[in-house]
């Protein structure tokens, strides 16, 4: 595993480049949470999508923007703990949805998650805003697939639940906001590229941490047992995918500031990874890949 991140980083030509602190787009994602009864218990993630918004999305000007950003990035994080999840009765937020039943005003995840995704209506495109309030509901649905399935045995299942969990295509969507590119159709058909890049870098990245923990049910065992293949072929093939999804991605963009922005965004979305100490990475990479941010 180590070997084949370091040849991923390699590939994308990735380097130790740093990321600013935003010290007025943290107050106000602490803000935020500061009412919450659990918050030292969710601070990790709220921790996580600070760090988020500022290395990955450090291309986006608007304080507010980037704090949705982050704040929405720490409610999937908690959302992504099978325990939280279970606690937080996230499972239902899909049908009080749409009995009109969940309470947009209270210090907890399902009244937080609503608020904030329909937000992002003032702040991005229509069609951008939808897709992230679908994918919120896809995400609910991985979740629900990761904590009840067993042993996948078929790799469009794996892809599937895959897909649903990462929620990927709204944090394509964040990439460009409305207020610098109010015209959607010069990036819209890159989001599903860009939506398998983030997917794929992410299982390159976590897959250490995985062996180390020894979680067997995330994406790169499920496709190793699915296929009978041995994980380091596998994982050369998702770096493979990754690196061509990145540029297929990019070649489908119109205009040159709109590909500025996703070659930032994708720098900033390994540098996230890679100093984020969850992933670990930083126990094997060198000093080229890391760089010394205060923590949060």
């Amino acid at each position: 595993a180590k070997r084949v991140i370091v040849e991923f980083l390699k590939c994308i030509d990735f380097s130790g480049t740093s990321f600013t602190r935003d010290p007025a787009m943290e107050s106000q994602v602490e803000d935020f949470f500061r009412t919450w009864d659990n918050k030292e218990r969710v601070r990790p993630y709220i921790n996580t999508g600070i760090s988020t918004a500022e290395a990955a999305y450090a291309h986006i000007s608007s304080t507010n923007v980037k704090a949705s950003i982050a704040i929405y990035t720490a409610l999937i994080a908690i959302m992504d703990d099978p325990r939280m999840f279970s606690s937080s009765h996230c499972h239902d937020i899909p049908q009080k949805l749409f009995l009109g039943s969940v309470q947009q005003e209270g210090n907890n995840v399902e009244s937080s998650i609503l608020r904030i995704v329909a937000m992002f209506w003032d702040v991005y495109p229509p069609l951008n805003a939808s897709m992230m309030a679908t994918a919120t509901l896809g995400f609910i649905n991985g979740c629900l697939l990761e904590n009840g399935i067993g042993i996948c045995r078929a790799m469009p299942f794996v892809e599937l639940q895959r897909n649903l969990s990462g929620a990927s295509i709204a944090f394509a969507c964040f990439i460009w906001e409305k207020s610098r590119f109010p015209d959607e159709a010069v990036y819209v058909q890159a989001l599903p590229d860009a939506a398998e890049a983030m997917n794929r870098i992410n299982d390159i990245l976590s897959f250490y941490k995985e062996v180390l923990e020894g979680d067997t049910s995330a994406y790169v065992s499920n496709r190793v047992v699915v296929t009978g293949k041995p994980v380091q072929e596998v994982l050369h093939e998702i770096v493979a995918e990754a690196v061509t999804a990145v540029e297929r991605a990019r070649g489908l963009i119109l205009t040159e500031e709109a590909r500025g922005v996703w070659d930032s965004f994708v720098i900033g979305f390994i540098l996230f990874h890679v100093n984020d100490p969850r992933y670990r990475l930083s126990e094997f990479l060198g000093d080229e890949y890391l760089i010394d941010v205060d923590k949060h």
